[in-house]
């Protein structure tokens, strides 16, 4: 779960993409391909939970704009 805290951001949950409103929560179901952006001029926050076993070791980027 997202939840977005200071700013809209772009999210991107399946073949669905919106800008999440400050304040919005954002669920991305196990499995679900998921990104975030910021699209505006200043920096933006989110706090993400996890529940339940995860694995951040099992991240596979099917896109990556940084090089990572």
């Amino acid at each position: 779960m997202w939840r977005i805290l200071d700013e809209p951001m772009e999210v991107t949950v399946g073949d669905r993409t919106w800008t999440a409103a400050v304040g919005e929560e954002v669920w991305v179901p196990t499995g679900a391909v998921h990104r975030m952006a910021n699209r505006g001029e200043r920096p933006a926050s989110l706090l993400e939970i996890g529940y339940g076993h995860f694995d951040e070791d099992d991240i596979e980027r099917l896109e990556d704009d940084y090089s990572r």
